[in-house]
């Protein structure tokens, strides 16, 4: 079965190699799929997947391989014509193929991975809102404003709608808050000494469920 199935296999890898191959070296002209789907247009991702995929199935057929194959026994294929099987002639009867050919070290097949996958990122950046790119750090002495992005170290190029706005400062009121109830319960005398107050006021009743009480007991 092996013998029948593994050269077509060799053949087929051999074929989507070389596609990967010249599709890498003109990855940086190929069109990008539109983010509505309007248009495919190249499917890059689909070229990277089919590569991989194809890559891995021969990876899995060659170690099945190996580990049934008995130690005596002829474990080459026969050799198909522009077949780029592995050669030695060690394990195979002369003129056959001993392993199949997976491209794991071949470094133009690398190569075009490696620029289809850089293509493909930057079809994906292109879809990306211009409020959410990729933020730079900016230094505390550029920060004009206290912008809420810009409290939080960040540039953006355009400014955020009201829904965000309004979710960034909610968050930062919050954090304020909470830092003051710290320092509030940090002079209770329940909390110093590490009781918990579950569904209670403290005894000396300012903070109730993380929130500020303006209820005061008589103790405080």
């Amino acid at each position: 079965m092996y013998k029948e199935v593994a050269p077509r296999v060799q053949q087929e890898l051999d074929d989507i190699v070389q596609q990967t191959i010249d599709a890498g070296k003109k990855a940086r002209l190929m069109a990008c799929e539109h983010k509505l789907g309007k248009h495919v247009g190249e499917d890059i991702p689909g070229k990277i997947e089919k590569a991989t995929s194809m890559q891995n199935a021969c990876l899995q057929m060659q170690e099945i391989a190996n580990r049934i194959a008995v130690k005596d026994a002829n474990m080459g294929f026969p050799k198909t014509a522009g077949s780029r099987c592995t050669m030695n002639d060690r394990v195979s009867e002369p003129g056959e193929c001993d392993y199949l050919n997976c491209y794991t070290t071949d470094d133009k097949f690398k190569k075009a991975i490696a620029a289809l996958k850089k293509r493909n990122d930057k079809c994906y950046d292109a879809w990306r809102p211009p409020w959410i790119a990729r933020p730079t750090p900016v230094p505390r002495s550029q920060r004009s404003h206290r912008c809420s992005s810009c409290l939080l170290g960040w540039r953006h190029r355009q400014r955020p709608n009201r829904r965000f706005r309004r979710q960034l400062h909610l968050l930062l009121r919050q954090l304020r808050q909470l830092r003051l109830l710290r320092q509030l319960c940090a002079s209770c005398a329940s909390c110093a000494s590490g009781a918990q107050h579950e569904g209670r006021f403290h005894s000396c009743g300012l903070c109730y469920h993380g929130r500020l009480s303006s209820r005061k007991s008589k103790s405080c």
